[in-house]
């Protein structure tokens, strides 16, 4: 039975696609996964790496679409998620072997709408730290939830370090007008729809520094609501 719908947009990186799908299919969970590559218009190799695994394995699937971008991508995968939980894996990161079933352990033990974990920030190939470093497990609230989120808190801001129910997912959508920063936009709209969330921050995922993605530019470095507004006035911009 699938219980996790991992959806990996893909975009010209065949140089690193093998290390990402290698960890998925690594995961001591893995026949419990529903991998959804979306080769979002590529013009490399990746496509052919895309169908390669597709044929392999049963429970890998390919969507071939234009290029979009990336929220574009993730909707194509949303769309298509047939699991009970959605989670988001950039094509060119990795995980660690038993992050998918430590995050299904998590949020069934709690009957939570979300679980939050940690994720390594990984530079020069090998260095790496935890992004949050030493914190305690929590609960929250749907209000508290949301309010540590604005804050800019122990909620985070990126998708990668959480599980998310699949009905709820199905119910909102990235905005693909929106370039930098698009998942604060759709963890916005999340929280507004879940009863409570859960907390464990263990790392378990590896955020890959490359060296043409290492600038981020003056409104990432915001807080969630400043950077908020910073979107609403870019979007309705005439």
């Amino acid at each position: 039975m699938c219980k996790i719908s991992v959806i990996v947009p893909v975009y010209n990186i065949d140089q690193y696609l093998d290390r990402c799908v290698s960890s998925i299919i690594s995961q001591s969970c893995f026949e419990q996964l529903e991998v959804i590559l979306v080769n979002d218009g590529s013009t490399d190799k990746s496509p052919d790496k895309c169908q390669e695994y597709a044929k392999k394995y049963s429970n890998i699937v390919v969507i071939n679409k234009d290029n979009g971008g990336v929220s574009s991508a993730r909707n194509a995968g949303i769309s298509a998620a047939h699991g009970q939980y959605i989670a988001f894996v950039d094509g060119d990161d990795y995980v660690a072997t038993d992050f998918f079933q430590e995050m299904l352990d998590a949020i069934i033990y709690s009957q939570s709408d979300l679980v939050i974990f940690d994720y390594y920030v990984v530079y020069n190939g090998d260095s790496k730290k935890a992004y949050r470093g030493e914190i305690q497990e929590n609960y929250f609230t749907s209000d508290g939830a949301m309010r540590e989120f604005l804050k800019g808190g122990a909620i985070g801001i990126n998708l990668f370090d959480k599980l998310y129910v699949t009905r709820i997912v199905k119910q909102i959508a990235f905005d693909p007008s929106i370039r930098i920063g698009e998942d604060l936009y759709f963890i916005f709209q999340y929280l507004q729809k879940i009863e409570k969330c859960y907390g464990v921050y263990k790392p378990g995922y590896y955020y890959v520094q490359r060296l043409s993605l290492i600038h981020i530019s003056e409104p990432t470095r915001r807080t969630p609501i400043s950077y908020a507004v910073f979107c609403l006035k870019k979007k309705n911009k005439p």
